[in-house]
């Protein structure tokens, strides 16, 4: 009689541990299942967030890419260019004369800075197709002042740069984005350099040098472009 006493104690004790610690473990429970799910809403975002920068920075140096790769394509040619030998180039510049006595006359353009009211050029020659702008102004011995020459980019190309192979003298070239608006100018490029890569140049005006300070040019301004 007295062990079976002592056994329904001990039971009952064990029963009233057991029913105390019940809500400790789902307090326990909870707790972890919360802290999980913080875990879990923090990766995910850490996970987005080093997405988008990682998306951020192959979009740039897709970019930074595309322009070294042009640069290094031109510099590579103009290396090539420089081996052709004194007969070549007369030849390229015979060539070049046959090509402009044959072309018609094109109207006259004239540059003004509607933002300074200025005139940027008085008489721009539009270069016209993919021959002419290849010729540009190879066989010059100069531009006179108040001359000038018009390229104007391909549609579906996205930047423009020019080259100064051959030549003799030092221009400015005047990058238009979109409205005519000056996004770039390389002041006095001299003889066997290369241009800028545009992103975004629609047109690019070849000029005297000195042109774009004696007008006030600056990135930002607005030209119109007419015909005289």
């Amino acid at each position: 009689m007295e062990l079976r006493i002592i056994r329904r104690g001990i039971n009952e004790r064990g029963s009233r541990y057991i029913t105390a610690l019940i809500p400790t473990i789902e307090v326990n429970n909870q707790a972890t299942r919360d802290d999980g799910f913080h875990s879990r809403r923090q990766m995910r975002a850490h996970h987005r967030y080093v997405s988008s920068d990682l998306q951020k920075r192959l979009d740039s140096a897709h970019g930074d890419l595309a322009a070294a790769y042009h640069h290094a394509f031109a510099t590579a040619h103009g290396e090539k260019y420089r081996e052709i030998s004194h007969e070549s180039e007369q030849i390229l510049l015979h060539n070049s004369a046959m090509g402009q006595s044959k072309a018609p006359e094109a109207p006259t353009i004239r540059a003004l800075n509607k933002t300074r009211g200025t005139v940027l050029c008085a008489r721009l020659e539009n270069a016209g197709g993919l021959a002419g702008q290849g010729r540009g102004l190879l066989g010059r011995e100069r531009l006179e002042p108040g001359a000038g020459m018009l390229f104007e980019s391909g549609r579906f190309t996205p930047f423009m740069w020019m080259h100064m192979f051959f030549m003799r003298f030092a221009i400015d070239i005047v990058f238009l984005g979109r409205g005519d608006t000056v996004i770039r100018i390389n002041p006095r490029l001299k003889p066997w350099r290369l241009s800028s890569v545009v992103f975004g140049a629609r047109k690019a005006l070849e000029l005297p040098a000195g042109a774009a300070e004696a007008s006030s040019t600056q990135a930002g301004d607005r030209i119109i472009l007419e015909c005289v």
